[in-house]
């Protein structure tokens, strides 16, 4: 891949993040063939350029996508980068969301209308005329429409496996980044200086994500299940006869 293509992937993977990145999860979500001193030196050029704002300094550097007028209509959402709008919604869906994303003080106040909530009889009214709500849902629509979860699930297999295990982890105080934890998941590779527990819980996570997917089309919301996902969850981590068993203290 040419440095050009390269250096506009590092653009399009930064728009597609949820929020700010730092260097080494960026590094984590580009493809194999991008080296680290590379990178470095086109977000650099991004940066100078206006395409790309850099955020921190140091260790707490991150980098985002700057808004501009192609992005979404010349409205800057606070916290979010653009393309994540655009990935997700219509171009109809990301002017409201633009809307309700104004300060308060920019928006039109509207009074409660009583009346239109009380004049909705359950079971045979609706709010909505008909054709409204398959416009609504298509409008709205994140994902192709009569797709089996299971079958999502598996075409993001590996990226719901590192991206639930470290961010679920992370809220336990797992201290593993995202390099780290896409590491462990994918080569099996542990991080230096962690804890053995930490290392645990996302080899758990990742066991537990994968029982989930596999048995997509038969799980349920059931005791068994339940008990079944705190046993792959809690292996290793509490003492054995309280994996998979409601707590008795």
């Amino acid at each position: 891949m040419p440095n050009k293509a390269k250096k506009l992937a590092v653009l399009e993977c930064l728009k597609q993040a949820d929020g700010p990145l730092a260097l080494p999860d960026l590094l984590a979500l580009l493809p194999p063939g991008f080296a680290e001193r590379s990178v470095r030196r086109w977000l650099g050029a991004l940066v100078d350029e206006g395409a790309v704002a850099k955020i921190g300094r140091k260790r707490g550097t991150r980098y985002r996508v700057v808004w501009t007028e192609e992005t979404n209509g010349g409205q800057e959402p606070e916290g979010r980068a653009p393309a994540v709008l655009a990935v997700q919604f219509s171009p109809a869906a990301q002017t409201e969301v633009a809307h309700v994303r104004q300060p308060v003080f920019l928006r039109q106040p509207v009074a409660y209308n009583a009346a239109w909530v009380a004049s909705y009889k359950p079971n045979r009214t609706t709010y909505f005329q008909p054709g409204e709500v398959e416009r609504l849902a298509k409008e709205g629509a994140r994902v192709p429409i009569g797709d089996p979860a299971g079958n999502y699930a598996r075409r993001i297999y590996n990226r719901l496996l590192i991206d639930l295990s470290h961010h679920s982890s992370r809220l336990e105080g797992n201290t593993y980044s995202l390099l780290d934890t896409e590491r462990l998941v994918i080569d099996g590779q542990s991080a230096a200086g962690k804890m053995e527990f930490e290392t645990v819980m996302i080899i758990n996570h990742k066991e537990a994500i994968r029982h989930l997917v596999e048995q997509s089309v038969h799980v349920g919301v059931s005791v068994e299940q339940i008990l079944t996902l705190h046993y792959l969850l809690a292996d290793g981590l509490v003492p054995s006869k309280q994996a998979g068993a409601v707590r008795d203290h």
